[in-house]
């Protein structure tokens, strides 16, 4: 569709400004820049979903990085329940792993966090219109199918399904916390660029309609204009909890949502087979080989306690023992 089309879907008002979401990541950034170059930075406002406790330092050090460059305003929203919530919610995990539960327990409170948290602060500043980089490179259906297993076809009776089977997560406000996450499902909220009936006065549009996902060409973009930098561990790192995620993920199932993004970037021609094969294994191996390294983030989020439970874990996974090979082709 192009950037002429945006600029006339956003339809700012003389002197009106625009919201963009961001975390840190590449595609996130690459929106903010796009929005400076063609507004100019004192229309352009960033918001900033601030997990504290939880962000990655490069993520954090990234929108600082960005901020600066761009002379354009970096609003972080900062959320100190998401930190407590996790760690209650990870314990209550380890009491019965549920490949179907991962996203919901360990992100509790996250899907709010990235829109109604930063629309309320947006409100704040006269904004009503956000862009959202939103990848569709990076939509991974296999969660919702397990949920849906779990639902007989309908993931909202599996999402009770699941916290019927573990009462461990009956604990403060998390239930309707989740039950608010439910209600925020982000590929909604962007159809169309409105939110969904909860945030009727909010344009909410999706960065990726009007331009081509290119990861290496974005990658190589915000590392050149912006001096981005990311960890060796995963292409989605701006929170830790990913880490975990890719470890449950694995460990239960043998598969992570790396997976699914190697396979779309496969079917857009981005990448071929045989590289995305590579770094496939690649990704498996980190996860296979990283429980130090999962042990020493468990202590800097303060789930320590729960490190013989990890360690268990690990031993107990048909994909995590050292006698499965990350070597075997992708399946």
């Amino acid at each position: 569709m192009g950037g002429d089309q945006l600029v006339e879907d956003l339809n700012l008002a003389p002197g009106e400004r625009v919201g963009v979401t961001v975390s840190g990541g590449k595609d996130g950034l690459a929106a903010w820049l796009w929005l400076v170059d063609a507004l100019g930075a004192a229309r352009v406002v960033a918001f900033n979903h601030d997990k504290f406790g939880l962000v990655h330092p490069l993520a954090a050090r990234n929108l600082d990085v960005a901020h600066e460059i761009l002379g354009s305003k970096l609003v972080r929203v900062a959320d100190g329940t998401m930190l407590p919530r996790f760690r209650a919610n990870i314990e209550a995990f380890f009491k019965h792993p549920d490949p179907a539960m991962v996203r919901v327990s360990l992100c509790a409170g996250c899907r709010f966090g990235i829109s109604g948290r930063l629309f309320a602060a947006g409100a704040s500043e006269g904004i009503t219109k956000f862009v959202n980089a939103a990848s569709y490179l990076e939509i991974a259906p296999f969660k919702a199918a397990l949920m849906k297993g779990k639902g007989g076809g309908c993931e909202r009776i599996g999402l009770l399904t699941g916290l019927k089977e573990n009462p461990a997560y009956d604990h403060g406000d998390n239930l309707r916390i989740i039950d608010i996450d439910d209600r925020h499902d982000q590929k909604r909220q962007l159809a169309g660029g409105k939110c969904s009936s909860l945030y009727p006065g909010v344009s909410f549009l999706d960065f990726d309609r009007y331009f081509p996902n290119v990861p290496n060409d974005r990658e190589t973009l915000v590392a050149d204009r912006l001096d981005w930098r990311r960890p060796r561990r995963s292409w989605h790192f701006d929170c830790l909890v990913e880490e975990f995620k890719d470890v449950f993920y694995y460990g239960l199932i043998g598969y992570t949502e790396t997976d699914y993004y190697l396979s779309a970037q496969t079917r857009h021609g981005l990448v071929g087979r045989v590289a995305a094969i590579s770094s496939l294994l690649e990704a498996r191996k980190v996860v296979i080989g990283g429980l130090d390294e999962t042990l020493e983030l468990m202590d800097r989020v303060g789930i320590g306690h729960l490190k013989d439970r990890m360690r268990k874990f690990y031993d107990n996974s048909p994909f995590l023992t050292s006698t499965v090979s990350a070597d075997e082709p992708a399946r």
